[in-house]
C-alpha cells in the first residue's frame, strides 16, 4: 500500500485508559485476540512482536501500573514515554527527521513558553503520583508536558472515534486553519494529513484544524488564544461571508434567505430588512444556544435532562437561527447520539441528516469529517430499512476509505460487506456494523 504524501510514524502514541484492553497498545489494531502484558496485566498487544516493539516505552509505565494498581490518564503516559526516550538519548537536539519542509527535530516543536508554567507545575504533581522514581528532573518532565500540550493530536480509529493521543515531529510543521486543507488520520501508527479537497503543495500548506472549526468565529479565536496562545488570522477567520453564514439568522419574510447577525441587516434572498423585534427574538435564541451548549456536553448531567434542554433549544432555534447556523450543531449532535443510544431510528435519521446538510455547507464532500458521519448515518439508514439512501452514502465513501485506510481496514471491510448485502437484496444478512 502506498503512503500518502504527508505522513510519518508516530514518535509516541498512547490509548485512552478505558481502551488499553480493546486495542493493541503498539499498532492500535482492534481484535479479540489481544494478550495482556504478563507483568502489569492492564495493557494488551496483538502479537509478541508488537509487545517487544513497545517494551522500551512501556517498561517504566509497566512498573508504575504494577506499583499503583491503576492505569494513568493518556497525557501522563504520553509524557512518561517521552521522558523515557529522552533518558535513552533517542530524542536529543541531534535527532533529525527529514520531511517535505526539510530537517525538523523534536526540539523544534513549540512549547508555549512561560504561558504554560503554572499548568506544567500542576501536571508535575499528578505525574509524580503515578511515575516511579527515579526519573528525569522536574524540569524535563515539565518541558515534555509543554511539548505535548502544544503539539499532540487526537488519535482516532477509521470510524472517526477518539482512541488516544499521539505526538509526531515533521507533521507539526502544518499549522492551524479554521478552513482546514487536511484532517489528521491514523493507519495504525502511521499519522497522516489527509486532504479535505485538493492536495496541498507542501506540509506547511497542509494546514489542519486544532479545534472544532464549526463554531462562531469569535468562539474559535478565544479557544485558540487560550489553548495555543495565538491570535488566529487564518483564511477561515478572514472569510467574512462564510463566518456571517455560520452565525446567520432566519429571514422573517422568506424561507430560504439568511440575514447577517446584525441590527438592520437585510435578507440575502428577498432583501427584507430585519425588524428590531425579530432581531431581539433571534438574539435570545442565540444566547440560549451559547449558554446551553456546555450543559449539553456535560456527561455528569442526566441524559434525559440534556435531551429535554436540546429539544427546547431546537424549538427556540426554529424561525430564528438559520438552518446553517453552526450553533445548531451541538444540539443536533446530542439529539443524534441520544437517538442512537435509545435505538430511536426515525429521530437518529432526522438529526443525522440535519447534521450532514449543515456540515456540507462548510466542509467538502471528501473531507474525513464528512466521511465519518456518512458511515454512521449509513448504519442508521440500514437499521431503518432506508436501503437506497444507505447505498448512496456507502458508495460515496468506499473509494476514499480504500485510499486512506486501505482494503484491509476494519471500516473499509465493513463498508464493503454492507454494500454486498444491499446489492444482494438480503438486508437481513447484512452484518451488524460496529457500535457508534
Amino acid at each position: 500500500m502506498t503512503e500518502p504524501p504527508f505522513c510519518e510514524q508516530a514518535l509516541v502514541i498512547v490509548l485512552a485508559k478505558e481502551l488499553v484492553l480493546e486495542y493493541c497498545n503498539y499498532c492500535l489494531t482492534k481484535t479479540q485476540a489481544l494478550k495482556r502484558c504478563s507483568a502489569c496485566r492492564m495493557m494488551a498487544y496483538c502479537s509478541p512482536q508488537c509487545q517487544k516493539n513497545d517494551w522500551r516505552q512501556h517498561r517504566p509505565e509497566c512498573k508504575a501500573i504494577v506499583a499503583r494498581r491503576f492505569v494513568a490518564d493518556d497525557g501522563i503516559r504520553l509524557v512518561m514515554r517521552l521522558v523515557q526516550l529522552y533518558e535513552a538519548n533517542i530524542i536529543t537536539p541531534a535527532t533529525d527527521q527529514e520531511g517535505p519542509s526539510g530537517t525538523r527535530t523534536f526540539y523544534d516543536l513549540e512549547d508555549g513558553g512561560d504561558r504554560l508554567n503554572s499548568s506544567a507545575e500542576a501536571f508535575l504533581d499528578t505525574f509524580k503520583k503515578f511515575a516511579i522514581a527515579p526519573f528525569s528532573t522536574d524540569d524535563v518532565v515539565k518541558h515534555m508536558y509543554k511539548k505535548v500540550a502544544m503539539n499532540s493530536v487526537s488519535a482516532s480509529n477509521p470510524f472517526g472515534s477518539h482512541i488516544g493521543i499521539a505526538l509526531c515531529i515533521k507533521l507539526t510543521a502544518a499549522r492551524h486553519s479554521c478552513k482546514p486543507a487536511t484532517r489528521v488520520a491514523f493507519r495504525n501508527r502511521l499519522v497522516m494529513l489527509v486532504p479535505t479537497s485538493k492536495c496541498p503543495m507542501n506540509v506547511e500548506s497542509a494546514c489542519h484544524s486544532y479545534i472544532d472549526e464549526l463554531q462562531p468565529v469569535n468562539t474559535r479565536k478565544k479557544i485558540l488564544k487560550e489553548k495555543y496562545g495565538f491570535d488566529c488570522d487564518c483564511e477561515g477567520c478572514l472569510d467574512n461571508e462564510r463566518n456571517d453564514r455560520m452565525e446567520a439568522f432566519c429571514c422573517g419574510n422568506c424561507t430560504n434567505g439568511w440575514i447577517k447577525n446584525a441590527e438592520n441587516a437585510t435578507c440575502s434572498t428577498c432583501d427584507w430588512k430585519m425588524t428590531p423585534e425579530h432581531f431581539q427574538m433571534c438574539q435570545i435564541a442565540e444566547n440560549s444556544a451559547i449558554q446551553g451548549e456546555p450543559i449539553l456536553m456535560q456527561d455528569d448531567v442526566p441524559m434525559n435532562k440534556r435531551i429535554d434542554m436540546g429539544e427546547k433549544l431546537l424549538f427556540m432555534a426554529n424561525n430564528t437561527l438559520h438552518r446553517y447556523n453552526v450553533l445548531r450543531l451541538p444540539i443536533y449532535r446530542l439529539l443524534f447520539g441520544a437517538s442512537v443510544v435509545t435505538k430511536n431510528i426515525p429521530l437518529a435519521r432526522k438529526y443525522g441528516l440535519a447534521m450532514l446538510e449543515l456540515q456540507l455547507q462548510y466542509q467538502n464532500e471528501n473531507d474525513l469529517a464528512i466521511l465519518y458521519h456518512k458511515l454512521r448515518l449509513a448504519q442508521i439508514m440500514i437499521a431503518g430499512n432506508a436501503i437506497d439512501i444507505a447505498k448512496q452514502l456507502l458508495e460515496s465513501i468506499y473509494k476514499p476509505y480504500v485510499e486512506i485506510f486501505g482494503m484491509e481496514s476494519l471500516a473499509t471491510n465493513n463498508i464493503k460487506l454492507m454494500l454486498n448485502g444491499i446489492n444482494q437484496s438480503a438486508t437481513s444478512s447484512i452484518p451488524s456494523p460496529p457500535s457508534l
